[in-house]
């Protein structure tokens, strides 16, 4: 596997680094945009329904990840 294969993340291609032979889990996610702006990287677990919900938020940006 040459050197750009085992890296994380995404090229200016936008194509992503990765092996779907290592892939954990995937999900489709929707960006919402936040009233204020959020200056540091924030990641916080919160109470949603009978599970938990992982809230990724930065800048005006809020992306909302279900767990259970």
């Amino acid at each position: 596997m040459e050197l750009a294969n085992r890296i994380w993340g995404v090229n200016w291609d936008q194509v992503a680094n990765r092996d779907p032979q290592f892939d954990v889990l995937t999900t489709t996610v929707y960006k919402e945009t936040t009233p204020n702006i959020i200056e540091t990287l924030s990641i916080n677990l919160v109470q949603a329904g009978e599970g938990l919900e992982m809230q990724l938020a930065w800048e005006n940006a809020l992306i909302r990840v279900p767990m259970k």
